[in-house]
């Protein structure tokens, strides 16, 4: 019997970030059955086409793969001013974050 591998899609544990793919070989059980075992942070679910610049295919834990901004590694500032880099996925102006700093006043206002 031809033993045929399975492509499956590797996410790292953190951000469940899509990481590449990797072939899944099959295992004789003591019966006989041909079965496939998925190590931890694999799916069978083929991830988006294309991912665009600027952002990571993340697989939800529903089971789909979903698109988001992807600035992690990026130097912003915070909604007080202070210098962050970027350390998750999303979008940092919705954070109240800006890429230059943002004179504010006691209120928290511009």
């Amino acid at each position: 019997m031809d033993e045929q591998p399975l492509l499956a899609w590797e996410f790292d544990s953190r951000y469940r970030v899509l990481q590449g793919w990797i072939w899944i070989q099959p295992i004789r059980t003591p019966a006989g059955e041909r079965v496939y075992r998925l190590p931890p942070n694999v799916t069978l679910v083929s991830p988006p086409a294309k991912t665009p610049p600027g952002k990571s295919s993340v697989f939800m834990e529903s089971g789909r793969w979903i698109t988001l901004p992807d600035y992690r590694g990026e130097h912003w500032f915070d909604e007080k001013d202070r210098p962050v880099t970027v350390e998750r996925l999303g979008d940092p102006e919705l954070w109240g974050w800006s890429r230059e700093p943002v004179m504010r006043s006691s209120s928290g206002r511009a």
